[in-house]
């Protein structure tokens, strides 16, 4: 699955612009070697630890919520982001399963804790915020990498990293465009 927005303007002006929400490449299979529980463990923490997936969803999808009516553009935005990373979820869920050897059963969620979104104030906290939220969620993926030597695991670790990778330079690029719009405004009306 991939999203492209075709040129579409911003509320507040700006040129047209492409967003991109998702790498070009497909998704490998989820498979793994053998079932590791350790593993199981680490991955988990991709889906519902501090930066993770499951909280990215949550946070885009309320500041998606929160923008929609004055920044339908940036509301789109960060929606497409969140189907995106609703699609890692899926993935991810899957390897988890795999990794505990029980491809169809439920993921064993021991002392599973919830982790509180960051609501936000204004567009360019938000946007801040979500910008902070991926590049905590790549590094997560890095430490995955630095200890799971699965290589069907690390390939799609891998993959879900460019699509993190992509959603970085499209929010940076949110930032840099609509924030700084908003900084000049401001100084203009003092």
């Amino acid at each position: 699955m991939v999203f492209f927005m075709g040129n579409s303007r911003m509320n507040m002006g700006h040129e047209a612009a492409e967003w991109m929400y998702s790498a070009p490449a497909s998704y490998p299979e989820p498979r793994v070697i053998r079932p590791n529980q350790y593993y199981a463990q680490i991955f988990q923490e991709i889906l519902s630890g501090p930066a993770s997936k499951q909280r990215a969803v949550a946070q885009y999808s309320h500041h998606s919520r929160a923008l929609s009516r004055r920044y339908s553009s940036v509301s789109d935005t960060l929606q497409r982001i969140s189907e995106v990373e609703t699609r890692h979820i899926q993935l991810a869920l899957k390897v988890v399963r795999l990794l505990e050897g029980n491809a169809l059963g439920q993921i064993a969620s021991p002392g599973q804790r919830e982790y509180p979104i960051y609501r936000g104030k204004d567009l360019c906290d938000r946007l801040a915020a979500d910008l902070h939220m991926e590049r905590l969620i790549i590094n997560a993926c890095k430490a995955v990498q630095a200890i799971v030597e699965d290589p069907f695991v690390l390939l799609l670790v891998e993959r879900i990293m460019q699509d993190d990778e992509a959603h970085v330079a499209t929010l940076s690029r949110l930032v840099r465009e609509t924030c700084l719009h908003h900084a000049e405004a401001a100084r203009e009306n003092i």
